[in-house]
């Protein structure tokens, strides 16, 4: 299990291709703040992208929830989910929430 992370070493929670997600984590930027943050396996992903995206909070359109993690203010200080089993991804994941959460901060941990 490592953290996923773009060529310069930096954790990169989005990216397309075929993998398996075993968890994910974030740090809370704000604690007394609610905070969420939600991945979609999406389907929009062209072959050849090497990322997926950013979508908006609004984003209704298709895509497989891969996970939709809402901490709660005054007691969340990461937002973290591990999964019993690796989760297998189809197209790759893209981000349509990621509020209150330092940037640069979300690591997705893949095998």
């Amino acid at each position: 299990m490592y953290p996923l992370t773009c060529r310069g070493g930096f954790p990169v929670p989005i990216k397309a291709g075929r993998f398996e997600v075993i968890g994910v984590r974030a740090t809370v930027d704000t604690t007394t703040t609610d905070s969420r943050l939600r991945l979609i396996d999406d389907p929009n992903i062209k072959e050849g992208d090497q990322y997926g995206k950013i979508l908006s909070d609004t984003y209704t359109g298709a895509g497989t929830q891969i996970v939709d993690i809402k901490g709660i203010g005054g007691s969340d200080a990461n937002l973290e989910a591990l999964f019993p089993e690796p989760m297998k991804l189809r197209h790759g994941v893209s981000i349509t929430h990621a509020d209150n959460l330092v940037t640069g901060s979300i690591a997705l941990y893949v095998r």
